[in-house]
Formats: C-alpha cells, structure tokens, sequence
C-alpha cells in the first residue's frame, strides 16, 4: 500500500482542457475495420478525417 501524506511534494500530470471539434457532417464516417458506416450506432468507435471517435 502506497501512503502518500503530503500531495503537494509531487507534479501531478492530467487532463487540463478539452476541446470539441465538430467535424463537417457531410465527411464520411468507417469503422474500423474500413468498412463506410451509413447510420452509426451510438456509444461505438468510429472514424472520420481520419481521427477516431466515439459516436454519441
């Protein structure tokens, strides 16, 4: 078991901002695999501009 008592001795890296890029909704969307995707599901990993995403 780790024990740290005084936090502020160590950097701690993490996530600071993020930003959302809505991408032009006429690009084509493709799974993984490469296959183009009419209706993607949602909660599902996909590909568009070449940047993966997950489809909501």
């Amino acid at each position: 078991m780790i024990l740290i008592q005084n936090s502020r001795e160590y950097d701690f890296a993490g996530v600071e901002a993020v930003s959302v890029d809505r991408a032009d909704s006429n690009e084509p969307i493709y799974d993984l695999i490469g296959r183009r995707v009419a209706h993607p599901s949602a909660n599902q990993l996909y590909i568009r501009n070449g940047q993966k995403f997950i489809y909501r």
